[in-house]
Protein backbone atom coordinates (compact mmCIF):
# COMPACT_ATOMS: atom_id res chain seq x y z
CA UNK A 1 0.00 0.00 0.00
CA UNK A 2 1.70 3.42 -0.73
CA UNK A 3 0.96 6.45 1.66
CA UNK A 4 1.53 9.74 1.04
CA UNK A 5 3.54 11.33 3.76
CA UNK A 6 4.15 14.84 4.38
CA UNK A 7 7.41 16.25 6.33
CA UNK A 8 7.07 19.79 7.44
CA UNK A 9 10.15 21.92 8.10
CA UNK A 10 10.84 25.65 9.30
CA UNK A 11 11.33 28.14 6.46
CA UNK A 12 14.08 29.22 8.33
CA UNK A 13 16.19 26.51 9.91
CA UNK A 14 15.27 23.65 8.65
CA UNK A 15 14.27 21.42 11.72
CA UNK A 16 11.31 19.33 11.05
CA UNK A 17 8.09 19.89 12.72
CA UNK A 18 6.32 16.54 12.37
CA UNK A 19 5.26 14.20 9.86
CA UNK A 20 1.81 13.83 8.72
CA UNK A 21 0.38 10.53 7.10
CA UNK A 22 -2.60 10.88 4.52
CA UNK A 23 -3.53 14.39 4.81
CA UNK A 24 -1.78 17.78 4.05
CA UNK A 25 -2.08 19.06 7.50
CA UNK A 26 -3.88 22.30 8.04
CA UNK A 27 -2.96 25.44 9.96
CA UNK A 28 -4.99 24.33 13.14
CA UNK A 29 -2.66 21.29 13.02
CA UNK A 30 0.53 22.70 12.72
CA UNK A 31 -0.04 25.48 15.30
CA UNK A 32 -0.81 22.65 18.00
CA UNK A 33 2.00 20.73 17.39
CA UNK A 34 3.68 23.96 17.93
CA UNK A 35 4.27 25.63 14.85
CA UNK A 36 4.07 29.34 13.92
CA UNK A 37 2.21 29.88 11.10
CA UNK A 38 2.38 33.31 8.38
CA UNK A 39 0.62 33.28 5.40
CA UNK A 40 3.00 31.50 3.32
CA UNK A 41 5.30 29.97 5.75
CA UNK A 42 6.05 27.95 9.01
CA UNK A 43 8.84 28.16 11.60
CA UNK A 44 9.61 25.49 14.29
CA UNK A 45 9.23 28.34 16.91
CA UNK A 46 8.98 32.04 17.89
CA UNK A 47 12.13 32.82 17.45
CA UNK A 48 13.14 31.70 14.33
CA UNK A 49 10.14 33.59 13.07
CA UNK A 50 11.46 36.66 15.12
CA UNK A 51 14.86 36.07 13.45
CA UNK A 52 13.26 35.43 9.90
CA UNK A 53 11.20 38.78 10.56
CA UNK A 54 14.67 40.52 11.28
CA UNK A 55 16.77 39.26 8.40
CA UNK A 56 13.76 39.86 5.88
CA UNK A 57 13.33 43.82 7.42
CA UNK A 58 17.35 44.03 7.01
CA UNK A 59 17.26 43.35 3.54
CA UNK A 60 14.35 45.83 2.68
CA UNK A 61 16.35 48.28 4.42
CA UNK A 62 19.50 47.65 2.70
CA UNK A 63 17.87 48.06 -0.77
CA UNK A 64 16.87 51.72 0.27
CA UNK A 65 19.26 54.27 -0.62
CA UNK A 66 19.77 57.41 2.10
CA UNK A 67 17.47 59.65 0.28
CA UNK A 68 14.31 57.25 0.41
CA UNK A 69 14.29 55.81 -3.07
CA UNK A 70 14.03 52.23 -3.91
CA UNK A 71 17.56 50.85 -5.27
CA UNK A 72 17.02 49.64 -8.70
CA UNK A 73 19.88 48.97 -11.86
CA UNK A 74 19.28 51.78 -13.95
CA UNK A 75 21.11 54.88 -11.82
CA UNK A 76 22.31 56.29 -14.79
CA UNK A 77 18.33 57.04 -16.16
CA UNK A 78 17.57 60.36 -14.36
CA UNK A 79 13.74 59.48 -14.77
Amino acid sequence: MIQKWYEVTCDYCGAGINHYIGRRPTREMLESDGAVCTATKHFCNKTCWGEWNHDRQQRQYLNLHPDGRIYSDDEDDPD
